[in-house]
């Protein structure tokens, strides 16, 4: 049986692969006491909530692929990212393709899917709001109006 492996799979597992995202919504899929404690003190949003169901229903499972996805060297037939990348700074993106590299066995296949750029541009070209090629690229975090809100992405990250 071969090994194929999705790494930031957010909310789109692939049924018969192994499937890795970095969210603490998927740390607390693994952990239901304290997802409940943080749920009952008002600290998990809904989307929150239905991602750790998801999750855990999935068995999606949590991994920096930055740092060490688990699994063995040389094991994986596949490794495939989709829009994970581009939320990498360049150094990071660099760990991560060392990772990969470190799952495939040989011959292996790694398969990354990254926004279209073009179709951004051509956008803008169109219809010259540069608000809007700002806010669908992500090229700008947006602002956070509560010390929660704050808390929460510097725990979730951009989510």
């Amino acid at each position: 049986m071969s090994l194929r492996i999705n790494v930031g799979c957010g909310k789109s597992p692939v049924p018969g692969w192994s499937n890795y995202d970095s969210s603490f919504s998927v740390k607390l899929a693994r952990r239901p006491l304290h997802a409940w404690c943080l749920d009952k003190l008002g600290r998990l949003t809904d989307g929150q909530r239905e991602f750790i169901a998801h999750a855990k229903a999935a068995d999606i499972r949590w991994a920096n692929a930055i740092v060490h996805v688990p699994e063995n060297d040389k094991s994986a037939d596949v490794v495939y990212s989709s829009h994970m990348v581009e939320h990498l700074e360049k150094r990071e993106a660099f760990l991560f393709f060392s990772e990969a590299q470190r799952m495939l066995k040989s011959g292996g296949i790694i398969r990354i899917a990254v926004p279209d750029i073009r179709w951004h541009v051509q956008n803008y070209l169109n219809d010259q709001d540069a608000d809007r090629f700002i806010t669908r690229t992500k090229l700008v975090r947006q602002e956070l109006d509560s010390w929660f809100a704050r808390l929460s992405r510097m725990i979730n990250g951009d989510r």
